[in-house]
């Protein structure tokens, strides 16, 4: 981004660190909980449940992402309201719409890593995380 220009490159680190992160670390909250409940099930025998709290944890966060959406759709005005330069706002209101996919991908990824993590299933996880980088 830094090689298009700094007003870009910008705009990209401030909807990074600001709502890429805020929606991120909502949905980590979120999932943790479904580690929790995929650990007890896991502990107690009751395999049949953790892909029925798995199911649900995707429903939960898919409507709690989609009720955070406007933090992506309003990026300009949150930024203006924040005190932010006006083409730095706009360029990163334009860039936030772009992360909405990319946001909506937290959703799976993160409980399934979690439910995964409940299974003592860290392996898959690794060799998940070295084919991504």
């Amino acid at each position: 981004m830094g090689h298009i220009s700094d007003l870009d490159l910008a705009s990209y680190a401030l909807v990074q660190t600001l709502s890429v992160r805020f929606i991120n670390d909502i949905l980590l909250g979120m999932s943790s909980a479904t580690e929790k409940l995929c650990g007890q099930a896991f502990g107690a025998g009751q395999h049949h449940m953790m892909g029925i709290y798995l199911q649900r944890s995707w429903i939960v966060d898919l409507i709690t992402l989609t009720i955070l959406l406007p933090v992506f759709i309003f990026e300009t005005q949150v930024y203006m309201l924040l005190g932010e330069d006006k083409p730095i706002a706009q360029s990163g209101g334009y860039i936030s719409l772009w992360f909405i996919p990319f946001v909506y991908n937290f959703v799976f990824s993160l409980t399934v890593q979690m439910f995964l993590q409940a299974q003592l299933k860290n392996m898959v996880i690794a060799w998940h995380q070295t084919t991504l980088d």
